[in-house]
């Protein structure tokens, strides 16, 4: 698994591309002479070379996702929304939280697989001593590797991780993944009245007597209402993305104005987090000192 986050706003959110050894090594493949010379990371797509690389890229991860042979997840939460809007929220235990349930979701997606590779950020928020309090206190040694397994059990979902290496973005196409398909994310919830916009100017171009192929994605010139021309070429990004799953049918959908899935089981699957109970809260930092005095076992 490789996992990255994105956000620091009120949208925020992790990405995590996972799939078989074999799958994952034919994507890093293909991938690298995309990547290699000009690392494609969400942020520095400013201008229409970097954009025409990240469409390519998105093109060889639908391709590979339409195999089975990888899949994305990525987890999305509103920290304005009725669990986050908490006081005094701890947003480092949170994220370990959320980690819990993409990686809990994402082992159950493969069922079949035996040990996992994790392969985060390095530049990652996450304590993972925290992770480690949230995967059931299992003991996860901070170190680049792993001599044997370890097992974590995941409310019934068997996790057994055989590496963990902290990862450079800049330098692993496969972390490029998780970065960009995170940030795609957030940033069509960030920038939803535009997105809505440029996809509205996607359906005019896309009629035959257009000037354009949609498969191209909009011309960012085009989209004369998004002032930032950074904002511009990553929306037709997104813009790209959407139409290519669309062919595919991948259930990807911008009904609600931004990314999202309504079956967590597609394999480009952008699913937004919503209390499960009414006391489904985000954890506080009075929790965490609470937790911190409690006494140990005798």
């Amino acid at each position: 698994m490789y996992c990255d986050e994105t956000g620091h706003g009120r949208y925020r959110g992790i990405g995590v591309l996972s799939g078989s050894q074999k799958g994952l090594h034919a994507l890093r493949a293909i991938l690298a002479p995309l990547c290699g010379r000009h690392p494609i990371e969400w942020k520095k797509i400013r201008n229409s070379g970097r954009a025409s690389v990240a469409k390519s890229l998105v093109n060889a991860v639908v391709d590979a996702a339409r195999s089975g042979a990888i899949r994305v997840d990525v987890l999305l939460w509103d920290t304005e929304d009725r669990r986050h809007a908490v006081p005094d929220r701890d947003d480092r235990k949170n994220l370990g939280i959320m980690y819990y349930h993409v990686l809990k979701h994402v082992a159950a997606s493969w069922s079949g697989a035996a040990v996992w590779g994790f392969y985060p950020d390095r530049l990652s928020c996450m304590d993972w001593d925290t992770l480690v309090d949230c995967l059931r206190h299992a003991p996860l040694e901070r170190k680049r590797s792993l001599r044997t397994p370890v097992i974590f059990d995941l409310g019934g979902i068997r996790l057994s991780l055989g590496d963990f290496n902290q990862t450079d973005c800049s330098i692993d196409p496969l972390l490029q993944v998780a970065d960009i398909f995170a940030g795609m994310g957030r940033e069509s919830r960030d920038h939803s009245s535009e997105l809505a916009k440029c996809m509205q100017l996607l359906r005019r171009i896309d009629d035959p007597t257009g000037q354009m192929g949609f498969a191209f994605g909009p011309s960012p010139e085009d989209l004369e209402t998004v002032t930032s021309e950074g904002l511009r070429h990553k929306l037709s990004v997104i813009a790209h993305l959407k139409h290519v799953c669309g062919i595919h049918r991948f259930g990807l959908s911008l009904r609600d104005g931004y990314l999202r899935t309504y079956r967590r089981s597609t394999p480009v699957n952008y699913w937004w987090w919503k209390s499960q109970h009414p006391l489904d809260r985000a954890p506080t930092k009075q929790t965490r000192i609470a937790e911190a005095r409690r006494p140990g076992p005798p």
